[in-house]
């Protein structure tokens, strides 16, 4: 698995579990324990999209990458599962 499927994977593991701790604490009756599950879903939800904003970026150009369908960059085309080439001159 490459470095930039993991880290997507990662960013979309914290985000659904931010979004399962939430649906929890909707339909818990305590109003106690659904404020305490609240606060623990909304710093995952940050941690999951500022996470996502820092890593799931092109190999290659750098630019980010809102939508990852297909194997191309959508800004340079170059392939996103190949690690860059390095020069061995």
């Amino acid at each position: 698995m490459s470095s930039l499927k993991k880290k997507a994977l990662m960013c979309s593991a914290i985000f659904l579990c931010a979004g399962i701790i939430g649906l929890v604490a909707f339909y818990i009756p305590n109003r106690d324990i659904a404020f305490w599950l609240y606060c623990i879903a909304l710093p995952l939800l940050f941690i999951s999209l500022y996470l996502c904003f820092k890593y799931i970026r092109c190999p290659h150009c750098h630019s980010y990458l809102w939508r990852m369908h297909g194997s191309k960059c959508p800004h340079c085309g170059q392939n996103l599962y190949e690690d860059k080439p390095t020069d061995k001159e």
